[in-house]
């Protein structure tokens, strides 16, 4: 509170607008939700959260590599919001009732979902780089470690040995 909200307001909207023009460079990236050049053209003020996905890679992969190789803390799934984050993905009422049902039986099934990024008040110019240049280069396939899928159905990296510091500054 010392720095008053107003404060905090300003900056969570000129990182939105930062991280706003850093994603939409990344190849094959979607951003979801309501227009976010509205967002840059001043006509609407938005949370500084972000939903995509990375074409070729599915949620849970980003998330992975992201936390894993790039340090950057995302969320992925539906974020208890399974309706809404069905919505945005545009799948349908028949295919969301197969997906539960299937989940219900026991059977494989692969879930919807994306990954989530939010911008806090410690958030800076350098951590939406960071993002923007893991997503990079997860896009150009630049992907250090090899991953495998848990029983929970997580990725995790098989070793750990990968040049993290190195491999960060690389794309900044």
């Amino acid at each position: 509170m010392r720095f008053g909200m107003d404060r905090v307001a300003a900056h969570e909207r000129e990182l939105t607008n930062y991280a706003i023009r850093r994603l939409q460079d990344i190849p094959g990236l979607s951003l979801y939700g309501p227009s976010w050049q509205d967002v840059l053209a001043g006509t609407e003020d938005r949370l500084g959260v972000f939903s995509f996905n990375l074409k070729g890679h599915s949620y849970v992969e980003v998330a992975s590599v992201l936390a894993n190789e790039w340090g950057v803390g995302v969320r992925s799934g539906c974020f208890c919001a399974h309706l809404y984050v069905a919505h945005l993905l545009g799948i349908s009422e028949e295919d969301s009732t197969e997906a539960r049902e299937r989940l219900i039986a026991g059977l494989p099934v692969e879930l919807p979902g994306m990954v989530r990024a939010s911008i806090g008040l410690a958030t800076s110019r350098d951590d939406i780089d960071r993002l923007a240049s893991g997503l990079l280069a997860i896009a150009r396939g630049d992907i250090r470690a090899t991953y495998s899928k848990t029983a929970s159905g997580d990725m995790e990296p098989i070793s750990s040995a990968h040049e993290f510091e190195a491999h960060g500054l690389s794309f900044l």
